[in-house]
């Protein structure tokens, strides 16, 4: 039996299986943004004070706090990269499923946001089983062809 693999089109399955899950995370990453954000907000640096006996290797508590925003600073930095990555990953997949007719869009989303099956989808829709498999198939081929372009149509076939 012949099978038809791509990585493209494996990694548009799992984008359309996860997206979901890229939505909650969107939703969390941003709260835990708000969160460090406010917290530095409320936190204010005094002035350091010099005085006599300086030299020591311990970090004067005005230097603990700079520290400490500057690491809050830093995690704010990666926590907001992470967040524009998934956004636009789940705009990508928003977009490309506009485009799909609205049969295919019902199939991917019975498919893979509601996870059910083939034979499931098939009996609520009414579709005979080999139209619910082609559509679901041609679904994601054309999501996988808007993501990647013409990458997504390179195809190996394994015996």
């Amino acid at each position: 039996m012949e099978r038809e693999c791509n990585d493209y089109l494996q990694l548009t399955r799992k984008y359309l299986r996860n997206y979901c899950y890229y939505c909650e995370a969107i939703k969390n990453l941003t709260q835990e943004l708000d969160d460090i954000q406010a917290g530095l907000r409320a936190v204010s640096i005094a002035s350091p004070g010099f005085g006599a006996g300086g030299g020591r290797g311990d970090m004067t508590p005005t230097e603990r706090e700079a520290d400490l925003r500057i690491e809050q600073k830093n995690k704010y930095m990666e926590l907001a990269c992470e967040r524009t990555t998934l956004k636009q990953q789940t705009e990508k997949l928003q977009s490309a499923m506009k485009r799909l007719s609205k049969e295919e869009q019902e199939a991917i989303r019975l498919f893979f946001f509601e996870g059910m099956n083939h034979e499931a989808i098939a009996r609520t829709q009414m579709w005979s089983l080999r139209t619910c498999k082609r559509r679901v198939n041609d679904a994601v081929h054309k999501v996988a062809l808007m993501l990647f372009g013409n990458r997504s149509k390179q195809t190996v076939a394994f015996v």
